[in-house]
């Protein structure tokens, strides 16, 4: 069964023997009730690995012929892992079929020695000041291979091909990823997650309410809660690719 947030407050507010309400908003207490809600359901929702949250989507392009190798990471989600994840439509120009790249992830300190290995001197690697003031040896004849983020804002390749684009491309990309929610603070608002979740959401944000509000906790609450958190991660569905060894050797384009 699910529940609004009205009524999530309302167990809440029962449970702490604190004045009934009609609205989230009524009381500081509900308020309260309410934050409490919000908190919770992130804190799950960071944790799960739930498949009504997975998604397929694009980077987003920056367009900047000053950092041509740099796209961002939609708002609206976050990378669900570092195993390829992050595919590439690298077809050249004059090509006449389209081919696509499993972009390979580095760790950033790995990533910049393996980049710092370059010839500044070449006339196929430029040298451009990245992320944070880092400068950057990139390749600029060859579609990119390998990648790294410094913030989970950004991401990192190490080439581009300047003859067939003048920027890497957001459109060109192809990631999994997770969506985050969005929470809204209404009477009727749903959290969105799984149903069979919800009596472990309502004992978690219970148990957490009680313990900054009433400086005591309900047992069952604890215990439910706890339990509950277990289950969600056993039954939780493993990304494909985490753990496995990384193959920078792999033969590729």
């Amino acid at each position: 069964m699910k529940y609004t947030l009205l009524q999530i407050v309302q167990a809440v507010l029962s449970k702490a023997e604190d004045d009934p309400v009609n609205s989230i908003d009524d009381t500081e207490a509900s308020e309260m009730a309410s934050e409490r809600a919000r908190e919770e359901y992130f804190d799950l929702v960071d944790d799960a690995e739930w498949p009504h949250l997975n998604t397929v989507t694009s980077l987003t392009s920056l367009s900047d012929v000053t950092q041509p190798t740099i796209l961002e990471i939609p708002s609206s989600v976050v990378l669900m892992d570092y195993e390829e994840v992050i595919q590439y439509d690298i077809t050249e120009t004059g090509d006449t079929r389209s081919t696509y790249r499993d972009l390979m992830y580095m760790e950033p300190g790995d990533f910049l020695r393996y980049i710092r290995t370059r010839d500044d001197s070449a006339s196929n690697v430029t040298k451009y000041t990245g992320y944070n003031s880092i400068p950057l040896l990139i390749i600029t004849d060859k579609m990119p291979t390998y990648w790294t983020s410094f913030d989970d804002k950004y991401i990192v390749c190490d080439s581009y091909h300047s003859i067939t684009e003048s920027t890497l491309q957001g459109s060109k990309t192809t990631v999994k990823a997770k969506k985050v929610p969005v929470w809204t603070h209404e009477d009727s608002f749903y959290p969105d997650l799984p149903e069979n979740l919800f009596s472990t959401y309502l004992s978690k944000v219970t148990t957490k309410y009680f313990l900054y509000h009433t400086q005591k906790f309900n047992q069952l609450d604890l215990q439910e809660s706890q339990s509950g958190k277990a289950r969600q991660k056993r039954k939780g569905t493993k990304t494909k690719g985490r753990g496995k060894p990384k193959q920078y050797g792999r033969n590729v384009r």
